[in-house]
């Protein structure tokens, strides 16, 4: 970074140091962390869908890689609306391990990993100290094994999309100045857009850091950024023609009240943004507390703007918590340049910080971790789920196609290709995009002579109109076949 301050060293404080405090903290949450992530690794090769997202990714991957269409027609009933590396990243992963689904959740951990890894590194370009550097990434990892399972180690691209823009934003905060360091961060963030297209926070504290201290790089840096999205856009026209822009734009619904539902989430790393907003105010403006800054501030943006369409989960809030645990690490390394430790020490200040983060980790458990604990049977249970859904696989496999599957895994798993998306159909019916009309026709003339369908859904009565033969299956879904 321009005129980074260099990071000062162990500051004494009694019987304590920074050096002590910093690794004390990590530790600890290093256990807390394995604790929460055991159930994680638990499930981690069971075969029961953890998400409707598994199944669409797997099928999508699958697709990828056997040559088929990877974005479909307008008038399909199957949507794509993810950029394309993902599924060839979890496609050729899943080729060495016979899985896509295992595979995606495996390259889901080594994302988590690699973020963790990515902040600490981001931390040390800013100025930060090795230690709370890895403690910073230490923070990262314990917070979203803690508070945000529901993408960790699951088959999503969204974390190997993250670990994907954060080693960009490292090599960004390495030498901004320097065009060999400012082209390659830009390719690197464009190459994780097109792993999925919702990482927002960091392109965006960069470019508003350029205009603010460097105009001359900013120019090379927007013209960069724009080179490289014209040519990968200009690659997925040539590679998968019109379909891949219409699917990319498939409409959603929006609502102001998703993003108000979603704000008790923020209570997982909220200690760190408040402690930064003190910092920054009592302490003397730098370049790298300005970038922590604008990515806190873009993280909030980037959580409002994607949050507000239907669908989009905790993932929205990625953005902002890499941005917080990145605060921490700087402001723990620099509290010496703040009046916030003024009053009682630098070494008390940084001790009072890293316990409540610490407690904050520990106090009102996962609730996971908790199940796995206080449920014996919860494994055995698991198990036979999976034992159940084999079952159902096993049955789909003998059976002809095409297929349509409310549970996308299960089609995965059978071999069967879906012609069915229920939550991007769900939401072209509400948008006029699509009619429930032409799917019940298309499947009462027999266009889908395999359907596995949930308890109420919208698949049921057109497949009894086209005469199929109905089964309870083993794993909860009604199958219909043609007899």
């Amino acid at each position: 970074m321009y005129q980074a301050a260099s990071a000062r060293g162990s500051v004494q404080g009694g019987a304590w140091s920074s050096a002590t405090i910093a690794t004390i903290g990590s530790a600890f949450i290093l256990v807390v962390t394995g604790l929460n992530l055991a159930w994680v690794f638990a499930r981690l090769f069971i075969q029961v869908p953890i998400g409707a997202n598994e199944g669409w990714n797997a099928i999508h991957a699958a697709r990828a890689l056997s040559g088929l269409p990877l974005y479909p027609a307008a008038d399909s009933f199957m949507f794509n609306n993810y950029p394309p590396l993902s599924f060839y990243i979890v496609g050729a992963v899943g080729v060495l391990l016979g899985d896509n689904i295992i595979a995606g959740r495996l390259l889901s951990l080594l994302a988590t990993l690699a973020i963790g890894i990515n902040i600490g590194i981001v931390v040390r370009n800013l100025g930060g100290t090795v230690l709370y550097a890895i403690f910073a990434g230490c923070l990262w990892l314990g917070i979203v094994s803690k508070s945000y399972l529901l993408y960790v180690g699951v088959n999503d691209p969204q974390l190997l999309a993250f670990a994907v823009m954060t080693a960009g934003f490292a090599l960004f905060t390495h030498a901004p100045q320097r065009t060999v360091y400012l082209a390659t961060a830009a390719l690197v963030m464009v190459v994780a857009g097109f792993i999925k297209h919702n990482e927002l926070a960091m392109p965006l504290a960069c470019t508003a850091w350029l205009a603010w201290y460097d105009r001359k790089a900013l120019l090379r840096w927007l013209g960069l950024s724009l080179l490289f999205l014209t040519i990968g856009f200009a690659v997925c026209l040539a590679a998968y023609g019109p379909a891949f822009f219409h699917q990319l734009m498939t409409p959603r619904t929006v609502s102001l009240y998703n993003v108000v539902s979603l704000l008790g989430w923020l209570q997982g790393f909220v200690i760190p943004m408040v402690v930064w907003i003190l910092f920054v105010r009592a302490a003397r403006p730098t370049a790298e507390f300005r970038l922590v800054s604008l990515l806190l501030v873009f993280g909030c943006v980037a959580f409002v703007v994607t949050r507000i369409g239907e669908g989009v989960n905790i993932n929205c809030l990625f953005d902002w918590i890499i941005a917080a645990c990145i605060a921490a690490g700087v402001l723990l390394s620099r509290l010496d340049q703040s009046r916030l430790s003024a009053r009682f020490g630098v070494v008390t200040t940084e001790a009072f910080i890293v316990g409540a983060l610490c407690i904050r980790l520990v106090l009102l458990p996962s609730g996971d971790l908790i199940r796995f604990v206080t449920e014996p049977r919860l494994l055995d249970e698991l198990l036979a789920r999976q034992a159940a859904v084999r079952a159902d696989v096993a049955w789909m496999a003998q059976q002809r196609g095409p297929a349509m599957c409310d549970e996308l895994a299960l089609c995965y798993w059978s071999g069967q290709t879906s012609g069915y998306d229920q939550f991007n159909a769900g939401q072209a019916f509400l948008t006029g995009k699509r009619s429930e009309a032409e799917l019940a026709r298309q499947i009462t003339a027999g266009a889908f002579p395999l359907i596995a369908a949930y308890p109420g859904s919208l698949l049921i009565v057109p497949a009894r109109a086209a005469g199929l033969t109905e089964r309870a299956g083993a794993s909860g879904s009604l199958l219909f076949t043609a007899p």
